[in-house]
């Protein structure tokens, strides 16, 4: 190539080279003939591709207009025709707006529906004995914080994941030190949902109990409610694979995909949020697939991984540190939990959604 050849390239480059526009649309309130001037005028100010989402605009009808309306699914076969007769890529969200993945089709309690780890602590007396039913998660309880999109629904349902008791060393502010070595896994031991033990006479303990619920959170607008799904678990992808083959991509969405090479779907983001004193993200298949990956068990660990997590974890605040000479060894299990994340989620939701939208365009 010359420079000649380099510099006709930058001067008018392949459409396929051009940047792309982040179109974010009011729900399905646009007319025909606006969206098609609004491309019109995107491809011939040079721009090579529109991605496009749907945005709250308040105090309208969103059964009639938001996501998944007919008003929408009217305005998103538009956007795709026209993108698509002048060589422009077209780029759809995973959901509502741009924040994750969402559906309509799925509850909070749902197993396809985005889970945490949660939990409730007694603090017994030294050697005295408890028994009964083990506290709960009171899921009425208002969030502490709710700073990304959306709402918390309701969650009705929660499932005991595992029992485990650590002596207290010291308390301050941020939380509390942990004897590491006196952490003692209780889960077999519990019988429905209720438990018999004696705290130890040497120091202060602490009995966590951790249930899994559904984290609620919420996608908008919507022309119903959307929950978030999944991501660690194979019920989260495969719940978004069927609503897709099934609902959106009619066959006048499949035949006019299938004539763009550059059809997409963008998953901007990961804006998860948990609401509750656990803060750990969490799913069914979670212990069993850090046991297998990492080689060890995470129970007796989750007292070091319960946290506050703000703005998708960017701040995150353990409540539980060990003292100094266990420190290295918890941190290499915070990162090993991560990398199960990490794991989990390229092989449950990237993969299987990456594999059927190849399948589709």
């Amino acid at each position: 190539m010359t420079m000649d050849d380099l510099a006709r390239l930058i001067k008018n480059p392949p459409i396929e080279y051009r940047p792309e526009l982040r179109w974010w649309l009011a729900e399905g309130l646009h007319t025909d003939e606006t969206l098609r001037h609004e491309i019109a005028t995107a491809h011939r100010l040079g721009f090579g591709g529109m991605e496009f989402l749907a945005m709250d605009e308040g105090n309208i009808d969103h059964s009639r207009y938001g996501w998944g309306a007919e008003e929408w699914v009217n305005d998103s076969q538009i956007v795709v025709e026209e993108t698509t007769k002048r060589n422009m890529s077209v780029s759809f969200t995973s959901g509502t707006n741009w924040s994750n993945a969402n559906l309509p089709t799925i509850d909070a309690d749902h197993p396809a529906a985005a889970k945490e780890l949660d939990v409730v602590s007694e603090d017994p007396p030294a050697g005295a004995a408890r028994k009964g039913t083990l506290p709960r998660i009171d899921l009425d309880a208002k969030p502490a914080n709710q700073l990304l999109p959306g709402d918390r629904g309701d969650i009705h349902q929660q499932v005991l994941v595992a029992v485990v008791a650590a002596r207290v060393l010291e308390e301050n502010e941020a939380g509390a030190i942990l004897d590491v070595d006196s952490v003692v896994d209780l889960t077999g031991q519990v019988r429905h949902e209720a438990l018999e033990w004696t705290a130890p006479d040497d120091g202060s303990w602490r009995l966590f109990a951790y249930w899994m619920h559904g984290t609620g959170q919420t996608a908008s607008p919507s022309a119903s409610v959307n929950y978030t799904v999944n991501y660690l678990d194979p019920d989260g992808a495969q719940a978004v694979i069927d609503y897709w083959d099934s609902v959106v991509l009619t066959p006048k969405l499949r035949e006019q995909i299938g004539r763009n090479p550059r059809a997409q779907m963008y998953m901007d983001s990961l804006e998860l949020f948990t609401t509750g004193a656990g803060g750990v993200f969490w799913g069914r298949t979670v212990a069993e697939e850090f046991s297998a990956r990492r080689g060890y068990d995470i129970t007796p660990w989750l007292p070091f991984l319960t946290r506050t997590v703000e703005m998708m974890a960017a701040s995150t605040t353990y409540h539980y540190e060990p003292r100094e000479e266990h420190r290295v060894t918890v941190e290499k299990v915070r990162f090993d939990y991560v990398r199960t994340l990490t794991d989990l989620y390229i092989e449950n939701m990237l993969r299987p959604l990456g594999a059927f939208l190849h399948e589709n365009g």
